[in-house]
């Protein structure tokens, strides 16, 4: 049970205020991680460096099972 999670200014900024955009986040992610799951979160920049995401979502999934 990993959750890939992108993370970019437009989630934060663009619809609701902010705090009460990262208080609901961090209720639903605390909430996941007492059920175990393993939260990856990435940027666009992660996108573009591909051995650092594998090596990450590749731990993630280790630390899951």
């Amino acid at each position: 049970m990993v959750a890939l999670e992108f993370d970019g200014r437009v989630k934060y900024f663009d619809y609701e205020p902010t705090g009460q955009v990262i208080y609901r986040e961090r209720q639903r992610e605390n909430a996941l991680m007492e059920q175990r799951w393993v939260f990856i979160r990435i940027q666009r920049r992660d996108l573009f460096q591909e051995q650092a995401f594998k090596t990450r979502l590749l731990r993630a999934l280790s630390r899951a099972s």
